[in-house]
């Protein structure tokens, strides 16, 4: 998956999981794990956003 930053730039990241607040918990590619708040989530799919 991709992260994008609110500054434009931007990172791959693995989904690992959902937490008890509904963040969505990744894995940056140097190993760091980081929650990301559901109010930054965008969920695409290969042919753009899902439906």
């Amino acid at each position: 998956m991709r992260l994008l930053r609110p500054d434009g730039g931007g990172e791959t990241a693995e989904a690992l999981d959902i937490d008890e607040e509904f963040g969505l918990v990744v894995r940056r590619p140097d190993g760091a794990v980081k929650t990301v708040g559901s109010g930054e989530v965008s969920v695409r799919g290969l042919y753009g956003y899902t439906e």
